[in-house]
């Protein structure tokens, strides 16, 4: 008698086991994030955009550009799902971002950059009200103008070491930036570095800016 109850207690306590991990299971695929879409944003490069708000750029090489003033202008492949970006994820093999990719993606708050990117062009996130601190990838060359314009939620940057231009108002009426770090010394041995003017033009918050003690070759 015994033996039969201590049998009936196990195959009880397996049955158990067994229903919470299946409500687990279903749980996680309620949850889990569903593509809303996907495209092409370079020659060899894709994006795609999950209902969680989170837009995957992956593939390699150049992101296209999409501002008009570009000979090689692309439409932005995401224009109707702009509101909807909430963070943005550039997996290894990017080398660029498009000029105007992000402009103006007012929900955008979170940006994580791969080591693989090289430059960012021209109002790349320009406008991107909410977008708070980021790590820019060690990797950047080239910041172009205007490329965080507007973008009054910031309130600190570092600028890597390997960076050789900084154009002109990269950083123009960032209204919250309080503190700015420039790197230097990561560039190739007689690189100069080019720094335009009006870089932090309208910081109006800014307190201070340091500069690496390695940076050599300014213009």
């Amino acid at each position: 008698m015994q033996v039969k109850m201590c049998n009936k207690m196990k195959t009880y306590a397996l049955l158990m086991v067994f229903a919470v991990g299946m409500l687990f299971a279903k749980t996680e695929n309620v949850y889990a994030a569903k593509e809303v879409a996907s495209g092409q944003c370079g020659d060899t490069a894709y994006w795609s955009l999950d209902d969680a708000g989170v837009m995957t750029i992956s593939g390699s090489g150049r992101m296209w550009d999409m501002n008009k003033q570009f000979e090689n202008y692309h439409e932005n492949p995401w224009k109707e799902y702009k509101d909807d970006i909430k963070s943005v994820i550039f997996e290894n093999g990017i080398t660029k971002i498009g000029a105007s990719a992000f402009e103006k993606c007012g929900n955008l708050k979170k940006v994580l950059f791969c080591n693989t990117i090289t430059y960012i062009e021209y109002r790349a996130f320009a406008k991107c009200v909410n977008l708070g601190n980021f790590v820019l990838p060690d990797s950047l060359v080239r910041l172009k103008n205007y490329a965080f314009d507007e973008c009054i939620s910031i309130t600190s940057v570092e600028i890597p070491d390997r960076i050789q231009f900084l154009d002109a108002c990269t950083f123009d009426n960032c209204t919250s930036l309080k503190y700015a770090y420039i790197g230097g010394g990561g560039a190739p041995e007689g690189a100069m570095f080019i720094i335009g003017g009006g870089v932090f033009r309208n910081c109006i918050s800014l307190e201070k800016i340091e500069v690496s003690e390695d940076s050599q070759g300014w213009k």
